[in-house]
């Protein structure tokens, strides 16, 4: 079933996936970048990686990951709204790097050891191993981790994670894949 997925995608043994997953529950407020920092990783991470982006998210991010796609235009796949966990955890799974928040999708990947980028704001980064298998970005904000429900601060924590950052750091583990 997999395999099937991997093909309906587009993908083939060859690409090089990231995945970026755009879910973080509803939990915290500002747990993943919006639209703006995700379409410029998305775009910067094509230009410096040449690879193919899985979206991941939930209904709740249907919108975020619409507008994604839209402008970032080929390579960009939805890997669907509505996965069961099992498929979830399968799709993770396909990626040679996700980058995400503090979220389900973080610990799927842990579990099955793929290289990953987390992006800390409300949450609190020194909870969290990722047993030497990626890095951790934490937002310079000087109020994280605050673990608030809500949040009006502009830009918000997440919106401070430069995205080239993110990218240099996708690069870094992409080649920690192969020591």
């Amino acid at each position: 079933a997999l395999v099937e997925k991997a093909r309906e995608l587009g993908l083939s043994e060859d690409d090089t996936i990231v995945g970026l997953n755009m879910g973080g529950g509803a939990m915290f407020a500002h747990k993943m970048w919006d639209v703006d920092e995700a379409a410029e990783f998305v775009r910067l991470a094509q230009e410096h990686v040449k690879c193919k982006v899985l979206l991941f998210g939930a209904e709740r991010e249907r919108a975020k990951i619409e507008a994604i796609q839209a402008n970032c235009g080929d390579g960009v796949l939805s890997t669907g709204l509505n996965n069961t966990l099992q498929q979830f955890q399968a799709l993770v799974g396909l990626c040679h790097v996700l980058v995400g928040g503090d979220s389900l999708g973080m610990h799927f990947a842990v579990a099955q050891g793929v290289r990953q980028v987390v992006l800390f704001g409300p949450t609190c980064e020194q909870e969290i191993e990722l047993y030497d298998r990626g890095e951790k970005i934490v937002s310079p904000h000087d109020c994280v981790p605050c673990y608030d429900a809500a949040c009006d601060k502009s830009p918000s924590c997440m919106q401070a994670i430069e995205p080239g950052v993110v990218v240099d750091a996708v690069e870094r583990q992409l080649a920690a894949r192969t020591l």
